[in-house]
């Protein structure tokens, strides 16, 4: 491009006095080809470089023009898009708290009406006469019914369910099952040597004598409490294995008095086995 638009100047610097001017015009005429270079080419068709220059300046401008409203396009077109974002933002906020101030609303009805139900029925429980009350305590201490004495009826060999069903594992205690057994072992055990003492020293001990009535009172309650669960099984019998184990434990308490009684008012257990066996 330069060396064409040198061509145009040529007459010019031919007819340039000196060479300072000469290069003057040579600055000055290729500072705006410098510029808009990248925007407008010459044409050559004239010889005139100043007409060139100014033709490239306009076509410059308008190439900047046009960027400049494309640009101003583009960024209208964003904030249009922004603007669309944010009223659809605002719309789905607005509906949102339609929504929870609806929720909020069925809440408070709701509440609202349980409190009312919970007070009116106060207010009934307030008003109702003073001798229902009575009654109704009067129904609860006496739960029983005739039909709870009755045997209840046992399936056919005592086969409850099918042969797949898992076998129930009865809940851990202390003091029944095979703890109860290695109880009543103990106490057998060690009854052995208590019994043997008197006829083997010669003397009756009262504290021998104490512990031994004991551990035989024990013995003797392991061994009806185990005649109760063999033939009187509660799946059966129901309320009468209660019953049998409550009469018991009520005479193992009178049992264990009697031993207190015949410890302290008389000679002991061995003594009264002695004058029960003298007679």
């Amino acid at each position: 491009m330069i060396p064409v638009f040198l061509r145009g100047v040529r007459p010019l610097l031919m007819r340039a006095p000196s060479a300072l001017l000469r290069t003057h015009i040579l600055y000055t005429a290729y500072q705006p080809v410098r510029l808009y270079s990248f925007t407008a080419k010459p044409t050559g068709k004239t010889n005139d470089p100043l007409r060139e220059i100014n033709t490239m300046k306009k076509a410059g401008d308008a190439k900047i023009d046009l960027l400049g409203r494309i640009t101003m396009e583009k960024s209208e077109k964003l904030k249009k898009g922004s603007k669309v974002n944010e009223e659809k933002n605002e719309e789905k906020n607005e509906e949102k708290n339609e929504e929870k101030k609806y929720e909020d609303k069925k809440d408070k009805d709701t509440n609202s009406v349980q409190n009312k139900n919970e007070e009116e029925k106060a207010a009934q429980r307030k008003n109702e006469p003073k001798e229902e009350k009575k009654v109704k305590k009067k129904r609860k201490l006496f739960k029983l019914k005739l039909s709870d004495f009755k045997l209840k009826e046992q399936p056919v060999g005592n086969i409850v369910g099918t042969v797949n069903d898992a076998v129930k594992i009865p809940p851990m205690d202390f003091y029944k099952g095979s703890y109860h057994w290695d109880y009543e072992r103990i106490v057998t055990v060690s009854m052995v040597p208590l019994a043997l003492a008197p006829f083997v020293i010669g003397i009756e001990h009262p504290y021998i004598d104490a512990i031994f009535s004991i551990l035989l009172l024990i013995h003797c309650r392991y061994g009806f409490q185990s005649c109760i669960i063999d033939y009187i099984p509660e799946r059966r019998f129901g309320i009468w294995h209660k019953v049998a184990m409550w009469a018991l434990d009520l005479g193992s308490w009178l049992a264990l008095y009697g031993v207190y009684v015949i410890e302290t008012e008389a000679n002991g257990l061995f003594a009264l086995v002695c004058h029960i066996w003298g007679a």
